[in-house]
């Protein structure tokens, strides 16, 4: 399995939007969902019911909403940050209204924030703009 894009805090219709504008712009990694906080760190972390890696690879990128059910971004960043293997895992944040002390804990642990209900297509420009490999694949030819 290729290495998926984690959206965490995105209701269905949302993770449903996101998934057909990433592959409508050319990204062909499998879009996954997690409802909160908790869910996203124990995925990422490898935590049961995700223990194996095999099933549940670790996400190539982490598209959260900044205000989560259980949780807020900044928690999962806390955790995510706080373990070495994923110091360097790209997370981007999106929506709520931050004030600027929340935003700049944001940027100190490595998250690009989007304000205001960013739509689809500049979420793919952003992931687009971290230049990984991952973000230019293209579905192979079917024919």
């Amino acid at each position: 399995m290729r290495a998926p894009v984690l959206l965490v805090g995105y209701d269905a219709a949302g993770v449903r939007r996101t998934r057909d504008d990433f592959i409508s712009g050319g990204l062909t990694n499998p879009v996954l969902a997690c409802e909160d906080g908790h869910e996203a760190v124990a995925y990422v972390l490898g935590r049961a019911p995700y223990a194996e890696r095999a099933d549940h690879p670790l996400p190539v990128v982490l598209v959260t909403a900044l205000r989560l059910p259980l949780g807020s971004a900044e928690e999962v960043l806390r955790v995510l940050r706080a373990d070495a293997g994923l110091r360097r895992l790209p997370v981007v944040v999106t929506g709520g209204d931050p004030g600027d002390e929340e935003i700049a804990a944001l940027h100190r642990h490595g998250a690009t924030y989007l304000s205001g209900h960013v739509a689809a297509r500049a979420l793919l420009d952003v992931v687009r703009g971290l230049n990984l490999p991952w973000a230019l694949e293209r579905p192979e030819s079917e024919g």
